[in-house]
């Protein structure tokens, strides 16, 4: 998958972990990340892609929009975006960001 440019940036906010075996005998990777709108647009997240870090090309797991915001979801795979400080977003649009002053 090429680069691309998108006002979103993405920031590691934690050390990273090492695989473990988890009990459907695959190996998991734990890991949370900040994303920020760099633009003065809102922009609306539709999937995060998870790509192997010596296959860059190839995509490991797909969240879409509405793993990510799940209104209807209590418990499970869902509801994975937060807001700072610590709420769930109410949807998958990031607001611009804040001028310069």
């Amino acid at each position: 998958m090429p680069d691309a440019f998108t006002p979103v940036v993405v920031t590691p906010i934690s050390d990273p972990t090492f695989p473990w075996l988890g009990t459907d005998q695959k190996y998991h990777v734990s890991y949370d990340l900040q994303l920020t709108n760099a633009s003065r647009l809102p922009a609306t997240l539709t999937k995060v892609q998870v790509v192997d870090a010596g296959r860059p090309g190839t995509v490991v797991a797909t969240l879409s929009s509405r793993q990510l915001v799940d209104p209807d979801c209590e418990y499970g795979a869902c509801n994975l975006l937060r807001m700072l400080p610590s709420s769930n977003a109410t949807d998958t649009v990031m607001p611009p960001a804040s001028p310069e002053p």
